[in-house]
């Protein structure tokens, strides 16, 4: 029976990189008494791939190789190495001032080496290179000491199976930074190692080995914060999930933004990436339609391009039905032949508007000298339904001047671009909503959710707001029920009864929606938001990927100017 390969060598590498003292003799004189003390201190060898890099180290030398002293100077790490840092070696070195080095480095000189490594450009000073015992070289450094013993192996210079052992070795050390663990990974990925034979050799789960491979995507500004324990692995983990070409800004912005922090930032990203690949689609869909599409209706239409916008709903073959704008239903109609669209994302939003070709001009009244103009929207309301908008044919009329109107209208559409702001605000919050609910839901965030609920609110009734906890569940109270039951009743205790994660979401879910409604009360009669609104708000920002708005921010400076004079509205204020 052949001979049992050690794990990841071959039998003739092995060989090569250390011999047993039993198999082969030693040299004589000053060498041999060199050996011995080597021999006495050598650890108990290793099995596998760590038994080669062991035998490298720690075994004597081999008929016809001697122990030679080297200056330093001459010496060089390997270029695999994949440590930054050989850690403190000023106990070790004190141990070589006073006892020298006892075990031999094993190197390879510089002709064998640039021979098989013409890519390294080596210091002119350079005699030899480092293959094991990188740290004894850094003791000695440290110490003064002017020479170490070393072993010089030539044949080791073009064998891949010693340089692999050498990086799993490294592997095992418990004082590794993530980074140079991920380096260590990706040079045995570059030879071909897959992630589960990394795993299998080095000791190491699959899962760790994947997260720290990920780790090399990192940019090099954000590699060094991960060495400098600036940023976490987790927090780096976190930024990795976005396309490498928004790393570095969300590192960035997350720093600015701390109110939001890594995960809140991480989160408004990935759901504003996921809109712009949804608002590609659509137009994909519109224009496989035959509709035209315009980019500034701003530029398409002048200066009074809501005389053009269309509050209608229209049919549209593969375009997603959930879009606002998008009609589905058996009373749905296609686009009339004159209307355009305009497809946008904002944040996570994604919006179409659509447009006539033709203006809507505003009509005399009948018997009356005067225009007809739009009633006026009311910006706090936070309404964007259709027939608010300027021109629409459903929106209540009164008489005024036309000079009149045409001074007007500038105001009627900041209120009205101030109305869809808000609506689009509330939605934002909505969504971000639904992300904290369905999402991970970190358990001391589902506390704090709840506290801050139980103890400003002291009687929070979930029957009110199960409807629009249920969607934040991304679930509906279920109206089919017995005869005699109540939907919302029935939704909560299925909730109460449907586990700890269930119920804790749909708790969380009623707390959330509680909140809500008391943001709409505030934006319909325009006071200032309590304290726990406020709460509420940056807790969407950093753990929903809510964006916050000019509003939003305002108010927060508001409350936050307000605390600093020790007049901040009280929770649960209505005034």
């Amino acid at each position: 029976m052949p001979p049992r390969r050690q794990p990841g060598l071959t039998v003739g590498a092995a060989a090569r990189i250390g011999r047993r003292a039993s198999g082969e003799g030693a040299s004589s004189g000053s060498t041999a008494t060199a050996t011995a003390t080597a021999t006495a201190e050598a650890p108990q060898a290793r099995a596998g791939i760590l038994g080669a890099i062991s035998a490298a180290a720690e075994q004597p030398p081999a008929p016809g190789e001697r122990i030679v002293d080297v200056d330093v100077a001459h010496l060089t790490p390997h270029p695999d190495n994949i440590r930054d840092s050989l850690g403190d070696v000023t106990g070790l070195g004190e141990s070589i001032a006073e006892r020298g080095v006892l075990q031999p480095l094993v190197v390879v000189s510089r002709a064998a080496f640039t021979a098989q490594r013409s890519d390294v450009e080596l210091d002119v000073a350079v005699q030899y290179v480092i293959v094991a015992g990188h740290r004894r070289h850094a003791g000695a450094v440290h110490t003064g000491v002017p020479t170490v013993p070393v072993v010089v192996r030539d044949a080791l210079a073009g064998d891949d199976d010693a340089v692999l052992s050498m990086i799993v070795e490294n592997v095992q050390r418990t004082d590794l930074s993530p980074i140079e663990q991920a380096r260590a990974f990706g040079r045995l990925r570059d030879r071909g190692w897959s992630e589960r034979r990394i795993a299998k050799e080095t000791g190491v789960s699959p899962g760790q080995v994947h997260k720290r491979l990920q780790l090399l995507r990192l940019p090099a500004k954000l590699a060094a914060a991960l060495v400098d324990g600036e940023l976490t692995v987790t927090d780096a983990l976190r930024l990795l999930e976005l396309p490498d070409s928004e790393i570095s800004s969300a590192w960035s912005q997350a720093k600015r933004e701390e109110y939001r922090g890594i995960n809140g930032v991480v989160t408004a990203r990935l759901a504003a990436l996921a809109a712009r690949e949804r608002g590609e689609q659509l137009r994909t869909a519109l224009t496989a339609a035959g509709l035209r599409l315009i980019d500034d209706p701003d530029a398409e239409f002048g200066s009074r391009p809501w005389n053009h916008l269309l509050p209608s709903a229209y049919s549209v073959p593969g375009a997603d039905p959930a879009v606002r704008g998008i009609a589905s239903g058996d009373d749905a109609v296609p686009p009339p032949a004159d209307v355009l669209a305009h497809v946008y994302a904002q944040g996570e939003r994604l919006h179409l508007s659509w447009y006539s070709t033709q203006a809507r001009e505003d009509e005399p009244r009948s018997g009356g000298g005067g225009t007809v103009a739009p009633a006026e929207p009311s910006a706090s309301s936070g309404s964007g339904s259709a027939g608010a908008f300027s021109g629409s044919p459903d929106a209540p009329a009164t008489t005024v001047d036309p000079a009149e109107a045409q001074e007007r209208a500038p105001l009627l559409r900041e209120r009205q671009e101030r109305a869809e702001v808000a609506r689009a605000a509330s939605e934002a919050r909505a969504a971000a909503c639904a992300r904290i609910v369905t999402g991970r839901l970190d358990p001391e965030l589902a506390v704090e959710i709840l506290a801050d609920a139980v103890l400003v609110d002291v009687v929070l009734e979930p029957y009110e707001y199960a409807a629009v906890a249920a969607e934040f569940c991304g679930q509906l109270v279920d109206e089919d029920v017995d005869a005699g039951d109540d939907p919302v009743s029935t939704w909560l205790h299925r909730q109460a009864t449907a586990g700890p994660l269930a119920a804790r979401r749909a708790a969380v879910a009623v707390a959330l929606a509680e909140v809500e409604n008391s943001l709409g009360w505030a934006g319909g009669d325009g006071r200032d938001w309590t304290s726990h609104e406020a709460r509420h708000v940056r807790r969407l920002a950093a753990h929903g990927g809510y964006e916050l708005t000019s509003d939003d921010e305002q108010r927060l400076a508001v409350l936050t100017m307000s605390a600093s004079a020790g007049s901040t509205p009280a929770d649960g204020a209505t005034s």
